[in-house]
């Protein structure tokens, strides 16, 4: 159900049906969350009101008055993680492997806590923090955000452990990035900077983890599109086709392995964005090898679907 305010949404996370609801006239942190497991589904109720923000196939991270807390989807009583981080405050948060939680305070901090009933945040950046945008798959690195303009959702980009406490890497000061998290191997985030506001075209980037990395430049004119291949593998559109207008008609997909800064290689011609929204018309599919994507055949009269392997 779809009101003014928010919109009701229902899903699988993990082997739970989970239903959060929205009644009309009521703000988005007033939802209540129920799960639904097999076989009888009976219904439990995970919490009657509050913010909802990263789940796990097990758990959820939520807030509302009683501060930021860890809830099993299963039911049972939540464990209050913050009691300072409320609803309305925003939840930015995620699990890393080991059973802990990363979340960025009201006041700006970055901090990590072990699930469970005393729980101690350790904090990793003091201040200055406003989102946390991807945590890598190993749960070693986050990338964080400390600007963002209000107009297009654009952050600077700040890289922080996860584990050891310390002022992040500035990738990028100015709130003109688009991230696109990390490689699969967790090795190198990948970025898009100077990203234009009207076109969406940015400079595409790499970056090892290490904080001396150096980024290396994969394309001049990416509209984004990324996705992590593994284990150091990226798709990623590139050179749209702008001659209508600002929007991006057809653009092309690529190809690159990052580990060894190799050119990329080109997968296919002419992708449509999805919808009319400038979003790629492919996935990845790991069971195939390959892109599957909807492209302009090359004879006319439409559009096409396609497999290509990659390299």
């Amino acid at each position: 159900m779809r009101t003014s305010t928010c919109e009701s949404l229902a899903t699988f996370i993990g082997s739970y049906v989970v239903l959060l609801e929205c009644a009309a006239g009521e703000p988005p942190s007033a939802r209540p969350l129920t799960t639904f497991a097999e076989p009888a589904w009976t219904p439990q109720t995970i919490f009657s009101s509050g913010t909802p923000g990263r789940w796990s196939s097990e758990q959820v991270l939520f807030a509302n008055a009683a501060g930021l807390q860890v809830a099993p989807l299963a039911g049972g009583s939540p464990f209050v993680i913050d009691p300072g981080v409320t609803t309305g405050t925003g939840v930015f948060g995620a699990f890393v492997p080991g059973g802990s939680v990363l979340y960025v305070t009201p006041g700006g901090a970055f901090e990590r806590a072990a699930v469970g009933p005393s729980s101690e945040p350790t904090t990793l950046v003091a201040s200055g923090i406003d989102g946390l945008t991807s945590v890598s798959p190993d749960g070693q690195h986050a990338v964080l955000s400390g600007s963002q303009n209000p107009q297009n959702g654009f952050t600077d980009l700040r890289l922080a452990s996860t584990t050891t406490a310390g002022a992040p890497v500035v990738v990028s000061s100015t709130p003109t990035n688009d991230s696109y998290g990390f490689t699969t191997d967790s090795s190198q985030i990948l970025y898009l900077t100077d990203v234009s506001a009207t076109t969406s075209v940015g400079a595409l980037y790499s970056r090892p983890v290490d904080p001396s990395g150096v980024p290396v430049l994969l394309s001049q004119t990416s509209v984004g599109g990324i996705r992590s291949t593994g284990p150091t593998g990226v798709l990623f559109m590139d050179n749209p086709d702008l001659s209508a207008g600002p929007a991006w008609t057809v653009a092309d997909l690529e190809w690159v392995d990052v580990a060894p800064s190799a050119a990329p290689t080109h997968i296919a011609s002419r992708l449509e964005p999805m919808g009319g929204y400038p979003s790629p018309s492919y996935v990845y599919s790991q069971a195939l090898g390959g892109a599957v994507y909807v492209a302009a055949m090359p004879s006319g009269g439409g559009l096409g679907l396609y497999v290509t392997k990659l390299p």
